[in-house]
């Protein structure tokens, strides 16, 4: 920094003081730290400065569009996240309009509308618009041609989310779960310690399981098997994922949750859910899918104990955890508040 104000035009040493701060603002925010935000926007601030030197210099462009890519997942209402979406859209259109075989606004365009769809259907309002963005881009990129592992990532989540819409609207979401299988096939093929597609294939897996349990069919128990593996290979890839970790403990609460189990069976398959929670807790202490994962366990581990002591505690414990996960991430309290209330009840229950 130092040095930019002291040659105020040096675009290259802008950009790439702009790129530091999304890396170091990603690195934070894989720890859950909130100071992750406010480093996303130093990066924006510079990504202008060196837009307002060359107005047709792409990279400080493609690079505010992948700051947005993250943004998304940070956005705690569902304002912040319509704004995430409405500055990317503007960047996009600009890239575009300059040169539409740029293809790397292309990629990470299809990153931020793909996890602006996730958002969304988090905070329980319909992904669809977000999932057409995400699907022109990708389209736009695969005609350039070449294979990006980012691309295959973004296209599969795409579908992961239409799949879960449409389980979330009954209906059959075979479809969209193959085309899961294949992204994620074709980005391990480039990377096979790829954690972000081996925990996108659990997670397709455990919509595939809803699904099938929603109209009685068989194939629940293969298909949490099937994501149980694919959740495990996730944890133990080299790369620092934390989604891994709380997308395992989910697959042991949904195993757990079946009632033709032992009551042994179903509480080993509890405490195999709070221990892989041990591990994202340790990455990220604040990470909010995993703590309401934590709850749920929890409520799970109080509704098989007998003492009523050691269940109200749990249940506070329960309490506690959701609490804590809502705080980190307000816009889940639409979709999590039955988590909440039963917590809630069975805490202050006498």
């Amino acid at each position: 920094e130092p040095a930019i104000q002291k040659s105020p035009n040096f675009l290259w040493g802008i950009n790439d003081l702009a790129t530091t701060y999304i890396a170091y603002a990603a690195y934070l925010q894989s720890r859950g730290n909130v100071a992750a935000n406010e480093l996303f926007e130093k990066s924006l601030e510079y990504g202008h400065k060196a837009t307002l030197l060359d107005g047709r210099y792409l990279t400080p462009i493609q690079n505010m569009i992948f700051a947005f890519s993250k943004m998304a997942v940070l956005s705690s209402h569902v304002i912040d996240l319509e704004k995430v979406i409405k500055d990317s859209d503007e960047l996009y259109d600009k890239c575009i309009a300059i040169n539409h075989a740029y293809q790397q606004c292309h990629i990470n365009y299809a990153a931020a509308a793909a996890r602006a769809a996730q958002r969304m259907l988090a905070a329980g309002e319909d992904p669809s618009a977000l999932l057409e963005k995400a699907k022109r881009a990708t389209s736009a990129s695969r005609q350039l041609g070449g294979a990006f592992v980012d691309a295959e990532q973004s296209e599969g989540l795409a579908a992961w989310v239409l799949a879960a819409w449409r389980v979330r609207g009954h209906q059959d979401p075979e479809e969209a779960l193959s085309a899961v299988e294949a992204a994620t096939a074709r980005a391990l093929a480039i990377n096979p310690q790829d954690a972000f597609s081996k925990t996108l294939q659990a997670q397709g897996e455990l919509l595939r399981a809803e699904w099938l349990s929603s109209v009685k069919r068989p194939g629940v128990a293969q298909a949490l098997r099937s994501a149980q593996q694919a959740a495990e290979q996730a944890v133990r890839s080299p790369e620092l994922y934390p989604d891994g970790g709380q997308t395992l403990a989910e697959v042991h609460r949904r195993q757990a949750a079946d009632p033709s189990m032992q009551p042994a069976a179903r509480g080993r398959h509890v405490q195999n859910g709070l221990e892989a929670l041990d591990a994202v807790f340790a990455i990220n202490p604040e990470h909010a899918q995993g703590r309401l994962t934590q709850a749920a366990l929890l409520l799970q581990q109080a509704a098989l104990l007998s003492a009523v002591a050691p269940r109200k505690q749990t249940a506070c414990a329960a309490l506690s955890a959701a609490e804590r996960g809502l705080r980190a991430d307000p816009l889940l309290l639409k979709e999590q508040g039955r988590l909440l209330s039963e917590a809630t009840t069975l805490c202050k229950t006498r």
